[in-house]
């Protein structure tokens, strides 16, 4: 896994953290919070993980289990990313499996020290990563009922948005958001630049209203503090945290 490689590149701000210096393991406080959210008792999960490995065997063109994993565990950081529906947890396990046909570009070189993915702006990256984050967290714990993303703007140029093929997006916000159901609150954008409303038109028809209704651009870094305290946030960004955007992210 990415957390046990020896990380060997500089950066531009300080050496790449390791993953283990930013992520030590689902917070158990905040994963017991998802669970009593979505009402998730030992003994209904119990049986929910039941009826979801009896669902895959009898599914003849599904896997008949998971492969890398503590099975228990997956499955119940996959309940509660689908807040604990069992019906819901069926029908987006079946696109979860089929997903590497529907959307390959976003399961090929996934190493995040190879070249491909140290090349941020790629057409494939972006799904790449986020694919990657969540296979990451389903194994390891999911410890939230609802995430807060923070998009940094300040790098991008026009250009980058020509790289990000159509066809790739659509497919992406299609299928992806259902294999893996994310409940977003909040996306802020930080340092937008002056063609903002251009991309946001470029984005927008594949968003959800509830996705758009929920986005908020930032043109001071300032007004990020009312939504996400300090102690969350790089010391670039003004916060707390030991470390920069720039070393997490790499």
């Amino acid at each position: 896994m990415v957390k046990n490689k020896q990380a060997k590149m500089e950066v531009s701000g300080g050496r790449r953290l390791l993953a283990n210096k930013i992520f030590s393991g689902p917070d158990p406080i905040g994963r017991q919070k998802a669970k009593a959210e979505f009402n998730m008792t030992p003994d209904t999960t119990r049986q929910y993980i039941q009826e979801l490995k009896l669902y895959l065997k009898q599914h003849t063109k599904l896997p008949d289990h998971i492969v890398g994993v503590n099975e228990d565990d997956w499955y119940e950081n996959y309940l509660i990313l689908n807040k604990n529906d069992i019906q819901r947890t069926k029908d987006n396990l079946e696109i979860y499996f089929k997903l590497k046909e529907i959307l390959p570009e976003a399961y090929q070189e996934r190493d995040s020290y190879s070249t491909v993915m140290m090349k941020s702006f790629r057409s494939t990256y972006l799904s790449k990563l986020l694919v990657a984050m969540m296979d990451v967290l389903l194994k390891e714990g999911v410890d939230w009922s609802s995430i807060v993303l923070i998009l940094d703007t300040s790098k991008t140029k026009l250009g980058h948005l020509t790289k990000y093929p159509i066809f790739l997006m659509k497919k992406f916000f299609d299928y992806a958001w259902r294999a893996y159901p994310e409940r977003i609150a909040q996306i802020h954008v930080i340092h937008p630049p002056a063609y903002l409303e251009y991309a946001m038109a470029l984005f927008r028809p594949f968003l959800r209203e509830k996705i758009r209704s929920r986005i908020m651009v930032h043109s001071k870094i300032d007004t990020l503090y009312d939504y996400v305290d300090k102690s969350l946030l790089p010391s670039d960004y003004g916060g707390d945290l030991p470390y920069t955007s720039v070393q997490i992210n790499g």
